[in-house]
């Protein structure tokens, strides 16, 4: 129905528009030195949400592969478990570990393969796009999937190893 197809695109702008705000609110945080321990810990709550919801929109429709998707939900949980474990071992040693240049390479690579997916099934039921721009979306968006699970296991590798001193 056309309803149904609105939705799509409507679940697409909204993930948009939450990922760029999102990235607003750290930039504005960043250079106005407004960077304060609740936004620490509110930040990364946020980019989970963003992220999760995007990722059970694609995961669940028809245009992405369900097994590629159980494995890259297993490794952000994976990943996001341990982060939030490190995390809590800091904060009770009163260490507040912020995110790095790799979190936000991951958050950055989510930001673009998501949208792509979603953007595709609105093109499977609004059939705008020919079906080489298509195929071309959907390799560029396996691409930044791969590329957000790497970032993933290496971002959490890399809080670990530069926050070893926290399990001391």
């Amino acid at each position: 129905t056309n309803l149904f197809r609105a939705s799509k695109l409507v679940a697409l702008i909204l993930f948009i528009v939450a990922s760029f705000t999102d990235f607003l609110d750290g930039y504005i945080a960043r250079k106005y030195n407004m960077i304060t321990n609740l936004g620490k810990f509110l930040d990364p709550i946020a980019d989970k949400l963003i992220a999760y919801a995007g990722i059970l929109l694609i995961v669940t429709s028809s245009i992405f592969n369900l097994q590629f998707g159980v494995v890259l939900a297993f490794v952000m949980m994976a990943r996001d478990t341990v982060v939030d474990f490190l995390r809590i071992m800091a904060s009770a040693k009163g260490v507040i570990i912020s995110a790095n240049k790799w979190g936000k390479l991951k958050t950055i690579a989510l930001s673009i393969f998501v949208p792509i997916f979603m953007f595709i099934d609105t093109n499977n039921s609004m059939e705008f796009l020919s079906n080489i721009a298509v195929n071309v979306l959907y390799t560029l968006g396996y691409l930044f999937a791969i590329l957000y699970i790497l970032l993933l296991v290496y971002s959490c590798v890399n809080y670990l190893v530069k926050n070893k001193k926290i399990f001391e």
